[in-house]
C-alpha cells in the first residue's frame, strides 16, 4: 500500500473513531453530542473518482479532506483529471476494519466496566461479610483468649492477659486461684497478698497445697492469705495486678514471688514499662499486645487460623501473618535466661536489671505510701535444685557450664542478682536456694514437681512455713521438719523451659 492509500485509511479511521467518541460522549451524559454520530453517516458511493464523490456529497468532510490529501503536490486543488487510489472494494475493507477496531475498544471498555463492578460488588460483599460476623461475636460475647492449663486466658491491653473469672472450680469471681475474695475486711485479721507467676498460682497442685495456701496454714487463723498469683506473670504485671485488684483488698502485707530464671526476660518482653531519659519507671503507651492484638475479633480469629496453618502451608513464613506467633512467644514461651546467667554485665542484661530494680523500687514505693509492708521471695529454679545437667541443653555452651559448675552457687547468678536489688533498696527479702542446697539430695529433689518443674505441694509448705518464720510472724518457728511424702504422678508438660 503507498503513502496515498495509508493516507486514506487513516482519513477513514479517524472519522469513524472521532464518530463513535462522539456517541460514547452520549452514553456518558454528554446532551445533545450523542446524536452527532447518527447526524455524520459514513457514505461508501460506488465511485473511485474523488472528484466526483466530493460534488455529490460536498458536505461530506471525510471526502474533500481525502480528496485535498490524495492530490499530487504539483497538481490544482480542482483536477479533474485526478483519480483515488482507492478502489470500491478497498474502501468497503477499510470501513469494516475500522468497525472491528472500534468494536474491539467498545467491548474492552463495557468488560472493563463489568470488571470493576464485580470488584466493588466483592469488596461490599466483604465488608458486611466482616461487619455482621463481627456484631455477632459482640452479640454472643466473644472475648479473644488462648487455654493453657486447663485455664481461659483473656488478652488485655492493661495486664497483657487475665485469667477469665470462674473459668474453672477453683477461679474466684476475680480471676485469681481460690475462694471469693470479701473485699470487707475484719479488724481481727491481717490480710497478706501474694503476687507472682505459676510457682506462686501452683497449677500443679490443689489449692490447698499452693505456696499462699501453705503460708496461710503456717499463720494461722489471724491472717488472710490471697493467692493473686498468675501463671507466665512477670514482676511487672504483679506491679499492674497490685494497683488494679490488690490494694482494693486493704493488705496490710505483699510480698512478690520472684523466679529470676525468667523473670528478667519477661519484664523486658512485656514492654508495659519503661525507663526514661533519667531512669525512672514509665508505663508504656504500646505494649507487646497492643502492637500485635487485632482490634478486630474476626481478623484476631484470621490472624490465629492463620498461626495454626504456619507449620503445614507456610514453615518458611513466606506469606502467612506472624502476628499472632510474636503475640504467643512473648508472653508464655519463656526459656531459662542464659544470657542473664552467663553474661550478667553485659548491655543487654544491665537494660534487664536497671529495668527489675525499677520495678521493685515502685512496688515499695507505691506500699510504703500508703503503710504497707513489702517482701521478695526468690524462687530457685528445678535445674538449680535438682539437676544441674539440664543446664547444658538451654543453650549454654561447655566450657562456660564447666565454669559455673566449678564457680561456688555459680549457677545462682540470677537468683543472686535479686538478692542484691532488694538489698540495696532494704527490701526484706528470702532466698529459698540456699535453705534447698541445705538438705540431703533426696529430700531436696522432692521440693519440686519432677513432671513440670514447679514447687511440689512439699515444696510449697516448706516454702510456706519459712516466709512466715521469716517475713510474716518471725515467732513461728523455722521448719527443719523432713517428710516422706510422695512425689505426685502430675502428667503436666513443662510450660517454662
Amino acid at each position: 500500500m503507498d503513502d496515498s492509500t495509508r493516507g486514506e485509511v487513516f482519513g477513514a479511521f479517524f472519522f469513524r473513531v472521532t464518530s463513535e467518541a462522539i456517541s460514547i460522549g452520549g452514553d456518558f451524559g454528554l446532551g445533545e453530542t450523542a446524536s452527532c454520530s447518527a447526524r455524520l453517516p459514513l457514505p461508501n458511493p460506488p465511485i473511485t473518482d474523488l472528484d466526483q464523490a466530493a460534488s455529490a456529497h460536498p458536505t461530506n468532510p471525510r471526502l474533500v479532506s481525502q480528496r485535498s490529501q490524495q492530490l499530487p503536490a504539483h497538481a490544482p486543488a480542482q483536477s479533474a483529471g485526478y483519480e483515488s487510489p482507492l478502489t470500491t472494494g478497498e474502501a468497503t475493507e477499510t470501513i469494516v476494519g475500522v468497525d472491528l477496531a472500534i468494536g474491539v475498544t467498545v467491548n474492552l471498555r463495557q468488560s472493563t466496566i463489568r470488571m470493576i463492578r464485580v470488584v466493588v460488588f466483592l469488596i461490599f460483599i466483604v465488608l458486611v461479610s466482616v461487619s455482621i460476623f463481627e456484631a455477632l461475636l459482640k452479640i454472643f460475647s466473644y472475648e479473644p483468649h488462648n487455654k493453657m492449663n486447663g485455664y481461659t486466658l483473656l488478652y488485655d491491653e492493661d495486664f497483657l492477659f487475665r485469667i477469665k473469672p470462674l473459668c474453672a472450680t477453683d477461679i474466684n469471681d476475680l480471676g485469681y486461684r481460690g475462694t471469693h475474695f470479701d473485699h470487707k475486711r475484719t479488724e481481727t485479721k491481717k490480710r497478706v497478698l501474694f503476687l507472682g507467676d505459676s510457682f506462686v498460682m501452683g497449677h500443679n497442685v490443689s489449692p490447698g497445697e499452693t505456696i499462699a495456701a501453705g503460708l496461710g496454714k503456717s499463720l494461722g487463723s489471724g491472717y488472710e492469705v490471697f493467692n493473686m498469683g498468675v501463671m507466665a506473670y512477670g514482676p511487672d504485671q504483679s506491679l499492674v495486678v497490685l494497683m488494679e485488684h490488690g490494694l482494693d483488698l486493704e493488705p496490710d502485707m505483699v510480698i512478690l514471688g520472684i523466679f529470676p530464671a525468667n523473670d528478667f526476660q519477661d519484664v523486658q518482653r512485656n514492654r508495659l514499662y519503661s525507663l526514661d531519659g533519667g531512669g525512672r519507671l514509665v508505663r508504656n503507651a504500646e505494649n507487646v499486645v497492643t502492637e500485635n492484638l487485632s482490634k478486630s475479633w474476626t481478623f484476631f480469629l484470621f490472624d490465629r487460623l492463620q498461626y495454626v496453618l504456619q507449620g503445614t502451608i507456610d514453615k518458611h513464613h513466606r506469606f502467612l501473618s506472624r502476628r499472632y506467633e510474636f503475640l504467643m512467644n512473648d508472653l508464655f514461651a519463656d526459656f531459662y535466661d542464659a544470657e542473664l546467667l552467663v553474661n550478667p554485665d553485659s548491655d543487654k542484661s544491665r537494660k534487664k536489671i536497671d529495668l527489675m530494680k525499677a520495678i521493685l523500687e515502685r512496688f515499695d514505693d507505691e506500699l510504703k505510701q500508703r503503710g504497707i509492708e513489702f517482701a521478695v521471695v526468690i524462687i530457685p529454679s528445678y535445674l538449680n535444685i535438682v539437676d544441674v545437667s539440664e543446664f547444658e541443653k538451654i543453650g549454654i555452651e561447655e566450657e562456660q557450664y564447666e565454669d559455673l559448675i566449678a564457680t561456688p552457687n555459680g549457677i545462682f547468678g540470677p537468683e543472686d542478682i535479686v538478692a542484691d536489688l532488694c538489698s540495696s533498696l532494704n527490701i526484706p527479702v528470702v532466698n529459698l536456694y540456699p535453705e534447698f542446697l541445705a538438705m540431703e539430695e533426696e529430700e531436696r529433689a522432692t521440693m519440686f514437681d519432677e513432671a513440670d518443674w514447679h514447687l511440689s505441694a512439699y515444696g510449697n509448705q516448706f516454702s510456706g512455713d519459712l516466709v512466715a518464720s521469716v517475713l510474716v510472724k518471725p515467732k513461728v518457728p523455722k521448719p527443719i521438719w523432713k517428710t516422706k511424702w510422695e512425689r505426685g504422678s502430675s502428667v503436666l508438660r513443662r510450660p517454662w523451659f
